[in-house]
């Protein structure tokens, strides 16, 4: 008899797979937190931005926990695109930001460029 799957094992195999892909995406500094449900019913997950703080909430559904429970590895697709947030949204916000200058806009296009070559390069120079 197969016993059913919780939440909180859930949520631990989330934190799990932040705590591995952080390092990856260059996004240690943050201290991410998990809670549900999503605001949007039809999401699978959702991330909660509170810029320009580094203490972001991964939220998730019930179908993303039903997911996990059969096909645990697919859950991984939703959690980095959530995760990728966290290096986009500060440019989000700025460019929906209601008084910005031009020099603002392009700091942030700057940093989250560099972001994404550091992520690269890092990533990169491990598999050599």
């Amino acid at each position: 008899m197969k016993l059913r799957k919780t939440k909180k094992e859930f949520e631990l195999f989330l934190a799990n797979r932040i705590k591995y892909f952080t390092p990856i995406l260059l996004i240690d500094s943050s201290i991410i937190s998990i809670a549900t449900p999503c605001g949007k019913e039809t999401a699978w997950m959702e991330l909660q931005y509170h810029y320009p703080y580094l203490n972001p909430t991964v939220r998730y559904n019930q179908k993303t926990f039903d997911l996990w429970a059969t096909h645990p590895k697919k859950v991984d697709t939703f959690l980095i695109h959530e995760l990728c947030h966290i290096i986009t949204d500060p440019l989000y916000a700025k460019a929906t930001s209601r008084y910005i200058a031009k020099e603002d806009m392009e700091d942030e296009r700057e940093r989250l460029t560099d972001h994404i070559c550091n992520i690269i390069i890092k990533n990169n120079l491990n598999k050599e």
